[in-house]
């Protein structure tokens, strides 16, 4: 059989994740297509100055300008990222296609092959939906600001700087690929099932980042400068944050587990710290996301392109974020799902298991959505009493986070029952 008929044949047997792994690239090129049209749209950039600390009278970066950046180099590191994990997955895959006797070149081709094949599908899909969505939100944008202009008129210099962009983008993925087929060898079949985690526990020194936390959530309330320091106030109270997600929380879940040990409990515990361990990072972003954007939209013109765009820019990165962690679970969900199966054989019901997976996945989400709430409570208080900000752009933005975050669980909790039906019936 040809390397191209072997790589087709192997991507229709497993369609679930190269359709999850097309998807997020969908999503990421829609994005980052929606936000260069930003970048190249004169009427959507404004001469507002962002301002820096020790530069009061601030330097030439318009928000519409600089947040789209940011967003779209935030695009392409979770391209990269969802990438590395899908080629990671594939390690046994790989080895059994070096068992049988193919070479190098020829496991290249095989494994350029399915990109090919994935991102032929993925890339004017995403050109299509990204202009239907361009129109749809320029719609939303001009009738807001009260711009008369075209919603259908779309710079030609838009298709070309996403067509470079990830023609380059596409370069570093074959760069990965490549160093992923190369390390991969017979040895990783062994590995395979051998793989243990170990979780570090967290000592005395860790509580210095609960002390942090709270320090700069009272800080909030001591703070009379510009805002910001309330920016930095947010992102060093996360910083340790994430020091309680990495070394904190391992000792609380190690005492509860204790606690509840021979109960169904310490399975969900089990999980769940291993699920924040791997996801720790995005979590991380996640908090300093929600938390950093409503000092600079309090300082916006409700009526500017400014303030639109940083709205836009929020909604994006934290639906960006939010499936990246729904690829992350999936991607682990199957090692998960396989205790799951071993657990119904010795005598759990189905019904318990699957109240199990929902006690987990509910456990985990609660996490995210409580950790920068603190945070969030206190500067809105803060901006509320000083710089007047709507009220109800605060409603708003909470509640895209609340859904957000109910919709990302309801998802996984789909998955992870799905996978687990399915690996029932092979069992």
């Amino acid at each position: 059989m040809k390397v191209y008929d072997v790589a087709f044949l192997l991507l229709k047997r497993n369609k679930k994740n190269h359709f999850i792994y097309g998807l997020t690239l969908l999503f990421s090129i829609v994005v980052c297509f929606i936000f260069i049209d930003f970048i190249d749209n004169p009427i959507l950039i404004e001469t507002d100055q962002v301002r820096g600390i020790l530069d009061p009278q601030g330097f030439n970066l318009p928000l519409s300008k600089g947040l789209p950046f940011v967003i779209i180099t935030f695009t392409w590191s979770m391209i990269l990222y969802a990438s590395q994990y899908y080629f990671k997955q594939k390690d046994q895959e790989y080895s059994l296609l070096i068992i049988s006797g193919m070479n190098l070149v020829s496991h290249i081709k095989y494994a350029l092959c399915q990109i090919g094949l994935i991102l032929g599908a993925v890339i004017p899909l995403s050109f299509i939906t990204g202009t239907l969505s361009l129109f749809l939100i320029k719609k939303l944008i001009y009738d807001y600001l009260d711009i008369s202009h075209s919603i259908f008129n779309i710079r030609l210099s838009t298709y070309i700087t996403t067509m470079y962009a990830l023609f380059m983008l596409v370069l570093v993925i074959i760069v990965v690929l490549i160093g992923t087929i190369h390390k991969t060898s017979i040895l990783s079949l062994k590995k395979t099932h051998q793989k243990h985690k170990y979780i570090k526990q967290g000592s005395r020194i860790s509580l210095v980042y609960v002390l942090i936390y709270i320090y700069c959530l009272c800080h909030f309330f001591i703070i009379k400068n510009d805002w910001i320091y309330y920016e930095i106030n947010s992102i060093v109270g996360m910083l340790a944050a994430y020091g309680i997600l990495k070394k904190c929380i391992g000792t609380l879940l190690n005492y509860l587990k204790k606690k509840y040990q021979g109960k169904d409990t310490f399975i969900c515990l089990s999980h769940f710290h291993l699920t924040l361990n791997s996801t720790s990072s995005l979590v991380f972003l996640m908090t300093i996301i929600v938390t950093g954007i409503l000092p600079i939209l309090a300082l916006q013109n409700p009526l500017s392109n400014e303030y639109v765009t940083g709205i836009i820019s929020f909604l994006f990165i934290i639906t960006l974020l939010l499936i990246s962690i729904i690829y992350k679970l999936n991607i682990e969900m199957h090692d998960k799902v396989y205790e799951y199966v071993v657990l119904e054989k010795i005598g759990y019901t189905k019904k318990q298991l699957i109240q199990m997976i929902v006690k987990e996945n509910v456990i985990y989400y609660t996490l995210i959505l409580c950790i920068p709430l603190p945070y969030l409570f206190s500067i809105t208080y803060q901006y509320l009493m000083k710089y007047h900000i709507s009220m109800t752009l605060l409603i708003v933005l909470f509640l895209f986070y609340l859904v957000a975050i109910i919709f990302s669980l309801l998802i996984t909790n789909k998955a992870y029952q799905n996978t687990f039906i399915t690996r029932r019936k092979i069992s």
